[in-house]
């Protein structure tokens, strides 16, 4: 171990938790995807149910099929909070940065680049200060992944199955990605080919067994990977659906995501070609392939499959790098500039330390948004709740997002808002005046319509059951419509 070389990977690790500190003191993480994983270890260890009441999944294996999560999830239900999720993905990116130092053969100078570079990039360090995603703790195998294209040597079969198994359970896709490696495997390591091509054949019976029939048969009508982030209007049949997605990937939008990870890579996995670097594949066909923006931006978990496998190459076209260095004779240490840049401007931790010092009133959010939760609210009825507030109640197994939820919110039905159901807001909606009137910042991904339905209904049928003047929340009971 190269004990040198973890030192800035470190450091950077450092600021990261400790932005995530600030964040969390006053109140900056979200339900998405933070809050809704919390809800869901606590609802798994504490009821047995997988059931989540912010998308409205009975299941929600179903949505994401990540059972790797369950196994963690009891650090989460002893210690709910979004501080916990960052100490998974820290450990998480940790071992990896310990298994680019085991497997790497080059300098301890080059080491210290390249996993800086990982720990700079908003897709990683994002998952530490902005929010929690199960796909992180897949890290760690993707980098073993990675190294074994690069790498004739042969590992125990043991250790194959066990890797694989658990990246494939961070998420359904990386079934995909573990197929492909083992397949690639197949065709250039001789000696292993029958038992690679078969580990790829089965995993991709898995992706295809899950995704196709397991995960829409256990579904109650509620999916993430919604078939409006690859085609926002429909397809009539397959050669227009075809037509749609070579669109979509040679769209300016895909041009500017191949553009900044380059740039955020410093172009070194590009310098010479490297059997790792197909690795990356399966990762950004999900990307280029999609015309959504959420799918599409740096800092989303996104990229997580496809980083490891760049970065690995990259590794190994350090003696490249080094020459190119020794005739220019710049520092090395400028290549991690550009994922310092995107992490620091691109990815918002500006925005967010701004956003904290400037309303003090958040700090105040935990507390009162636990003291309404433990004094107000009933099982018997839906707490609608922003995205600021809901991370902090994760017991709470009836919290449906009403304000601030960047994702695929479950909202109520027209039924459904007939019935009784509690609100805690930060926004006063009794002290508003014309409800159809109502715009919310742009910053706020929020159904306009349906808020503006839901303010009628407040301020109409409402009880302000308390106000909280320390944090500006409010807690509401709306009556039942006889």
């Amino acid at each position: 171990m190269q004990k040198k070389s973890l030192l800035w990977p470190l450091v950077f690790i450092l600021i990261f938790f400790s932005v995530a500190l600030f964040r969390h003191t006053h109140s900056l993480f979200n339900t998405f995807d933070t809050g809704l994983y919390l809800q869901l270890a606590v609802n798994y260890i504490i009821n047995g149910s997988l059931a989540s009441s912010v998308t409205g999944a009975n299941n929600f294996l179903s949505i994401h099929f990540q059972p790797s999560f369950l196994l963690i999830s009891p650090l989460l239900a002893i210690f709910p909070n979004p501080i916990m999720s960052a100490f998974i993905a820290i450990g998480s990116i940790l071992i990896g940065v310990m298994i680019f130092h085991r497997e790497a053969k080059t300098s301890n100078v080059w080491l210290a680049v390249i996993t800086c570079i990982f720990v700079l990039h908003p897709s990683i360090s994002g998952r530490i200060w902005y929010n929690f995603a199960p796909d992180i703790m897949a890290i760690p195998a993707l980098i073993w992944l990675a190294f074994r294209l690069d790498n004739r040597e042969p590992k125990p079969w043991i250790i194959w199955f066990l890797v694989l198994a658990w990246s494939g359970g961070c998420k359904e896709i990386l079934w995909v990605v573990g197929a492909w490696v083992c397949l690639i495997r197949a065709w250039y390591v001789r000696e292993e080919r029958y038992m690679q091509l078969l580990l790829s054949v089965a995993q991709a019976a898995i992706f295809c067994f899950l995704y196709f029939f397991w995960m829409p048969g256990h579904s109650n009508g509620v999916n993430y990977f919604y078939q409006s982030f690859y085609f926002p209007n429909g397809f009539e049949n397959y050669l227009d659906a075809f037509f749609i997605l070579l669109s979509n990937l040679f769209s300016l939008r895909s041009i500017k995501t191949i553009s900044l990870l380059i740039f955020a890579t410093g172009f070194i996995p590009f310098i010479k070609f490297r059997i790792s670097s197909l690795g990356a594949i399966p990762g950004m066909a999900v990307i280029l392939l999609s015309h959504s923006g959420q799918i599409h931006h740096i800092g989303n978990h996104y990229l997580i499959p496809v980083l490891p496998f760049l970065l690995v190459a990259g590794i190994h076209n350090g003696d490249l790098a080094t020459k190119f260095f020794a005739r220019v004779r710049p520092t090395k240490w400028w290549l991690i500039i550009p994922a310092m840049l995107l992490t620091i401007f691109y990815n918002g931790i500006v925005d967010s330390l701004a956003l904290g010092m400037m309303n003090s009133r958040t700090v105040h959010f935990r507390e009162d948004a636990r003291h309404f939760a433990q004094n107000y609210v009933s099982v018997d009825y839906p707490l609608l709740i922003d995205g600021g507030l809901q991370p902090h109640i994760p017991e709470v197994q009836t919290s449906i997002v009403l304000l601030n939820f960047t994702g695929n919110p479950h909202f109520l039905t027209a039924e459904e808002m007939n019935e009784s159901f509690y609100v805690l807001t930060s926004t006063r909606l009794k002290n508003i005046e014309n409800c159809s009137q109502v715009k919310i910042g742009s910053n706020l991904d929020v159904n306009l319509k349906y808020f503006q339905k839901l303010c009628l209904r407040v301020k109409s049928d409402a009880k302000e059951l308390v106000h909280y003047d320390e944090s500006g929340i409010t807690g509401y009971f709306v009556q039942k419509r006889r």
